[in-house]
């Protein structure tokens, strides 16, 4: 291929001689994907619906197809070998395995074989799979059985089955596991999409804030005791949180700021890391406040073996939409003295703001993880340059502003390294394919790669793909 013209800011980081080897070579540097949002073939060979199959039946979208990855993952492959990763965080659907969704119930065999052969097809070319048991596509079955995650008991019970099952016919080559993906995101989409006409907004937020954190927590229990001397991986849990900066420095903009990144993550964090429930959430969700009684936190405290991330006033909650209330009803503003915080992405998420990155690094560092011996791993970070899927094929693949993004986070991420000594053991970019974004479709596009879904879903990489390659070319050290 032809040499690519990087944007100024890119070509800065590239040029930059003080972030060179700085990071281990056992660095996990790659992309990241979700089944639901790439696989399609949504009813083939014995697969039931998700509660994402069914919500979607009533969009102009749906993942009938969604990228075709169920029939082209070798492609993808490919393309991660291409681009120089040496790692893929993707997830498994539950319904995929167990159609039947219960512990007991049969494994599809055609649905696990279909995850082997990715597997083996990512070992052959040496790449890590980073694996995440659950990325929000609850078998449609046991929603309709018990409610899903609103039955502790149930979905306790079945979900740790199904993680039994992925042990047992995977974990003999694979060595990093994710139990459950941004719990506090899928409690929100529950309240705007999945569950909306039947939604309580903070007693049913409070109910799957516990439900999901002791479906992890079991699961993490469940490998420490049975499968992780044999087969010697690690697990975790992977938590959402954009950082909040105060607006100035009143007492009002100081306590918003902290109430944000509480409903945003102290709410599931505190108890995982921190053996304890966060303060002000349990005064925030009231008769609601989690409970758990002393076997639940022999289970729930402490129990990860790294720490996964992705990257204000107050206003009434009566009667407010469920996704504001999941962030404490605060407000959040981007542009300060007229002057925006950041190039926005589509429909203004997110905010290139790469300081803040750098913050909420040192934040979950000195809160959760500082003196474990416990490494972050950034398991999502990217962006979604705004009306892409209007923009010319030369400009889609010529993405500038997702070139500028990337290039001032990971400069961000060598810097905390270098500077403030902080473990990162991984970075998985957002999102290997442009794919389906859950409740917006197909029009969001944060891929590294352009998927044409009117010429057979032909793979189209963009230059931003080629500059991740060139930059952890540079950062991490080849020898020790």
């Amino acid at each position: 291929m032809t040499a690519i013209e990087y944007s100024s800011k890119a070509k800065e980081v590239l040029n930059d001689g003080e972030l060179q080897s700085v990071l281990p070579r056992e660095f996990l540097y790659g992309a990241a994907s979700a089944s639901f949002q790439i696989e399609g073939g949504a009813h083939l060979d014995n697969k039931s619906s998700s509660v994402w199959d069914t919500w979607t039946r009533t969009m102009p979208f749906s993942g009938e197809q969604a990228c075709d990855s169920y029939h082209r993952f070798r492609d993808d492959v490919a393309l991660l070998k291409q681009y120089g990763f040496n790692s893929y965080r993707f997830s498994l659907s539950w319904p995929r395995i167990l159609p039947h969704g219960k512990a007991g119930s049969p494994v599809n065999q055609a649905g696990m074989k279909y995850y082997s052969d990715l597997i083996d097809a990512l070992l052959e070319a040496g790449i890590t799979p980073v694996v995440t048991l659950f990325h929000w596509d609850l078998p449609q079955c046991l929603a309709d059985e018990y409610d899903g995650f609103r039955s502790h008991r149930d979905i306790i019970r079945d979900f740790s089955a199904y993680a039994r099952i992925c042990f047992e016919y995977l974990g003999d080559r694979v060595k990093h596991w994710i139990t459950i993906n941004e719990p506090q995101i899928f409690t929100l989409f529950n309240g705007v999409a999945l569950l909306k006409d039947s939604w309580r907004p903070i007693q049913d937020y409070a109910i799957f804030a516990r439900s999901l954190i002791l479906c992890h927590a079991h699961a993490y229990r469940l490998y420490k005791a049975e499968f992780a001397a044999q087969q010697k991986g690690i697990i975790g849990i992977t938590l959402n949180c954009d950082w909040v900066e105060p607006f100035d420095e009143s007492e009002k903009s100081i306590s918003g700021a902290q109430l944000r990144l509480d409903w945003n993550l102290s709410l599931f964090a505190d108890p995982i890391y921190l053996g304890r429930c966060n303060e002000t959430m349990q005064h925030e969700l009231g008769e609601y406040k989690l409970n758990f009684t002393p076997d639940d936190w022999q289970v729930v405290a402490h129990s990860s073996d790294f720490t996964c991330w992705t990257d204000g006033e107050r206003v009434p909650s009566e009667g407010a939409h469920a996704f504001i209330i999941g962030f404490g009803c605060t407000n959040q503003i981007f542009e300060k003295d007229g002057k925006p915080l950041g190039t926005t992405g589509h429909m203004g998420h997110p905010v290139d703001a790469p300081w803040g990155f750098r913050k909420l690094l040192r934040y979950v560092n000195e809160r959760y993880i500082r003196d474990t011996g416990m490494a972050i791993m950034v398991t999502e970070n990217g962006m979604s340059v705004a009306n892409e899927a209007q923009a010319s094929r030369v400009d889609q693949i010529n993405d500038v502003v997702r070139q500028e993004y990337y290039a001032g986070y990971i400069r961000e991420l060598v810097q905390a390294v270098r500077d403030d000594g902080i473990l990162i053991s991984g970075y998985m970019a957002w999102s290997l394919l442009d794919n389906l974004e859950w409740v917006w479709g197909y029009e969001p596009r944060y891929g590294l790669t352009i998927v044409d879904h009117e010429n057979a879903f032909r793979r189209i990489p963009k230059h931003s793909a080629y500059l991740l390659r060139d930059i952890f070319r540079q950062v991490i050290r080849r020898s020790d």
